[in-house]
């Protein structure tokens, strides 16, 4: 399945990836950035999010096993003259196993990429982050929530197909577990309605309704924290 897995992240894939700024703005309206942050993002594809940030940190390094999205965030890098930026392709996975990278980061980013990763990968990400931040640093992950009405119609086959990629989209308590027992302190959890806007103008209201409103709340938005 895994083989299966790097098949999805081909060249096709990262020429339509869709930018969504909209997604971008409303997670950072959502995270507490310093000027002294040094931020890991994991997962991060072409870039995005960290040239979001780049100006309200002091640095960033964005990692992935996509060579192609990796070449194309650094080209961007490059092009638009960014220093406090970089982008490696690495096995996030195998971060435990490196003493360079121990207690180095105050923030890691995990945004739209826990849904693309199995429960044993999920894991090692989680472990990774804890070696990666230092004490009292924060991991933010951003994901499809399971328990979103879509998402509850795609998982029963109504209508709407999941996307291939996303192999594990999980509800909110999942995620706390998983994250109690890889070592971190779950501080919030918040839920976002949709980033799209016709989904976002339905979400919005409905999601504060009682009963139903649980049935809109389409992102899930992750704080945790290193002992």
């Amino acid at each position: 399945m895994k083989e299966d897995i790097e098949n999805w992240y081909d060249e096709e894939y990262w020429r339509r990836f869709p930018v969504w700024p909209r997604r971008v703005r409303q997670i950072f309206a959502h995270i507490e950035l310093e000027a002294s942050d040094r931020v890991c993002e994991f997962g991060c594809g072409l870039g995005h999010n960290l040239f979001e940030i780049r100006d309200s940190i002091e640095s960033g390094l964005g990692l992935d096993l996509a060579k192609l999205a990796v070449a194309e965030a650094e080209k961007t890098r490059r092009r638009d003259g960014i220093d406090n930026l970089a982008f490696e392709v690495r096995n996030i996975e195998a971060l435990v196993s490196q003493p360079e990278l121990r207690d180095v980061f105050t923030k890691v980013l995990m945004l739209d990429v826990s849904e693309h990763l199995y429960d044993d990968t999920l894991r090692g990400f989680l472990a990774s982050a804890r070696h990666v931040l230092v004490p009292g640093g924060s991991l933010w992950i951003h994901t499809p929530n399971a328990g979103y009405y879509l998402e509850i119609m795609k998982a029963h086959g109504i209508l709407l197909r999941q996307f291939p990629s996303h192999i594990a989209v999980r509800n909110a308590d999942a995620y706390v577990g998983e994250l109690e027992r890889s070592g971190f302190s779950v501080e919030r959890v918040l839920t976002l309605p949709h980033y799209r806007r016709a989904l976002g103008a339905v979400d919005r209201p409905l999601m504060r309704v009682p009963w139903i409103g649980r049935l809109f709340r389409s992102r899930l938005l992750i704080e945790a924290r290193t002992a």
